[in-house]
């Protein structure tokens, strides 16, 4: 039996109204009508229960899809048909419907009500558009049905919720187009080269991962290499300038996608993760690479992001990502410090920079583990957190330095 409803109830309730006046009926106007209205009330339910019970086992459900894969703004058609292969119309059949956040529907309904004549089916399609990056789900919840007086509601037997009928649909993100002057490249690209032990030099021009001619050098600060003086230049400028070699710069950079998602806003993750492959992109066009890490099912998987197609390939990856609400392992710092060069930088893109994300991060300096920069890029700050040194990312894609 399903759980009752309060329509059920009301139904109920008016039944035993009407028992009673037939009752009152027999008691005090015509006692052979009376009582004989009362006994058919009494047996109506009855035959109504049974009948429904044995024509539950002429009832089934099919459901079908058309993409189980979709970019933005694609849809997908949820199709469904109710067969009766009895000899008599069905109860009312209740279906209920599921559709998660990162589907929409104009003329879907939670809730759909059919009877079905003798040897046929019925069927119904439902188009749903997808609106937001994210792991959906669509489909059938729940399939009941009523007795023929829609008193009681009867669970079938082979639809009891186990979710047999949904579908899991994977949403592929889009890649925020950022600007070519973005700041938090430009930050790392210079803690990538501060924190670097090589002594090498090379007289290629770099341009940086900033992608803007003329980006090959910049003021000394305390602990850049001396090696990396160019002292032509200084001595024009009248203050010491280091080289942006090319050599020293790429592949310095680890691009993580966390795995815990502690806003509990599905805007919030999908700013996150369109950002980050906005950031990707960015790298690629500016002639560099860099890793790309994220986790899944149950272990963390390493990209290297060198090209068009190695990102496209990363995108469709992360189609139906799933964050989890926590994590004993939340990021393997460790592991991508052993796997980026001396001197690298990983940044850390998060929807929501909470306090154990923000302990290894935002204004935590190098990574002991291997002289690893370590940056953090949230689309949201957790109570009480230290964001200074994290990197705010708004829903257009642009970020702001926290001081």
């Amino acid at each position: 039996m399903k759980k009752i409803t309060y329509e059920s109830v009301r139904r109920v309730f008016s039944y035993l109204i009407m028992l009673a006046f037939t009752v009152i009926f027999a008691l005090y106007l015509s006692g052979r009508t009376g009582w004989f209205l009362f006994t058919v009330m009494i047996m109506m339910p009855l035959i109504s229960l049974f009948a429904a019970f044995i024509m539950r086992r002429c009832i089934s459900i099919e459901t079908s899809i058309t993409e189980t894969t979709l970019f933005k703004g694609k849809d997908t058609v949820l199709g469904l048909t109710v067969r009766n292969t009895g000899f008599f119309p069905t109860p009312p059949v209740i279906i209920e419907l599921q559709c998660s956040d990162g589907l929409a529907s104009e003329n879907a309904s939670e809730k759909l009500s059919v009877t079905v004549l003798p040897r046929s089916e019925q069927t119904f399609e439902t188009q749903y558009k997808a609106v937001r990056w994210c792991y959906a789900k669509v489909g059938v919840s729940a399939v009941y049905i009523m007795d023929y007086l829609f008193m009681i509601p009867i669970k079938l037997p082979a639809y009891s919720g186990s979710g047999d009928i949904s579908y899991d649909v994977k949403i592929i993100p889009d890649i925020k187009s950022l600007s070519t002057s973005s700041e938090l490249l430009k930050q790392a690209d210079e803690a990538a080269a501060r924190f670097s032990d090589s002594e090498e030099t090379s007289d290629t021009r770099a341009l940086g991962f900033t992608g803007v001619a003329g980006y090959e050098h910049r003021e000394y600060v305390p602990g850049d290499p001396l090696k990396r003086i160019n002292w032509k230049i200084s001595a024009k400028k009248d203050r010491l300038m280091v080289r942006l070699d090319e050599n020293l710069t790429a592949r310095r950079h680890a691009i993580v996608l966390d795995r815990v998602d502690s806003s509990g806003n599905s805007e919030y993750a999908e700013t996150c993760g369109e950002s980050m492959l906005g950031i990707l992109s960015l790298i690629v066009q500016s002639g560099y690479s860099a890793a790309a890490w994220f986790y899944s099912g149950s272990a963390w998987i390493n990209e290297e992001i060198e090209d068009e197609g190695s990102l496209e390939k990363l995108r469709l990856d992360l189609a139906g990502y799933r964050f989890d609400k926590s994590a004993d392992v939340r990021i393997p710092f460790d592991e991508i410090a052993e796997c980026t060069h001396n001197g690298g930088t990983i940044i850390l893109f998060t929807p929501c920079l909470d306090a154990v994300a923000s302990a290894q991060t935002a204004g935590s300096g190098t990574y002991a583990k291997n002289d690893v920069q370590v940056m953090a890029a949230a689309a949201s700050f957790g109570d009480n957190v230290n964001a200074s040194g994290a990197w705010l990312i708004a829903r257009d894609g642009s970020m702001t330095s926290v001081h």
